[in-house]
């Protein structure tokens, strides 16, 4: 028989292709006037590239729909390892998140919305930071605050006792303090061996 496999539609000023559209292995497919989108398959890898103008939006306008990023799973299935769902307006992540590529010196931060403060994990110095201000509150209602206001540090317990416990056998606790000469000495040291304060 007879199929219409390409049609040029006059009144929509459209092509209409009937199956499919094949595209050779490295042969792009090219889109704008300057050609800025381009899909292409080069027989081992696919790629989307924006060449040269504008951002790169992936949007998706169905009323209350997601956008999903499935990948292969390693055991025949595929996973649907991010999500976007435009109910709650969240990021689900389906699998275990790991922020940075390896081990080779990369500097994470995650931002607040508006506040300009951050959490810093610092690769090159193998520390956490938070920035001046933030305050780490642990606890469903925030009762054990702790904070560095750029001049002065404080921790703040809100509600029931505050417990400081050195569990480790016959171990101290030690409060250290600058000694005015530029060094640290211990001024008080609970001892856990003989059960007494030590000034």
């Amino acid at each position: 028989g007879v199929t219409p496999y390409l049609t040029l539609d006059g009144g929509a000023t459209t092509i209409n292709v009937g199956e499919h559209m094949l595209f050779p292995d490295s042969v792009r497919a090219k889109f704008g006037n300057g050609t800025d989108l381009q899909l292409v398959h080069d027989g081992s890898n696919s790629y989307i590239h924006n060449v040269s103008v504008g951002d790169l939006y992936l949007r998706q306008t169905a009323t209350d729909r997601d956008t999903i990023l499935e990948a292969d799973n390693g055991a025949g299935g595929s996973t649907a390892y991010l999500r976007l769902d435009g109910s709650a307006t969240t990021l689900n992540v389906g699998v275990p998140l790991n922020v940075g590529v390896d081990d080779a010196g990369h500097d994470v931060r995650f931002y607040g919305a508006t506040s300009g403060k951050y959490l810093h994990w610092d690769e090159s110095a193998d520390t956490l930071k938070l920035k001046d201000g933030t305050i780490l509150s642990l606890g469903s209602g925030n009762d054990l605050q702790l904070v560095h206001d750029g001049t002065d540090s404080s921790i703040s317990n809100l509600v029931g006792d505050l417990y400081i416990q050195q569990n480790a056998n016959d171990k101290d606790i030690i409060f250290q303090s600058d000694d005015g000469s530029g060094g640290v000495a211990a001024y008080l040291a609970l001892d856990g061996g003989i059960s007494s304060i030590m000034a």
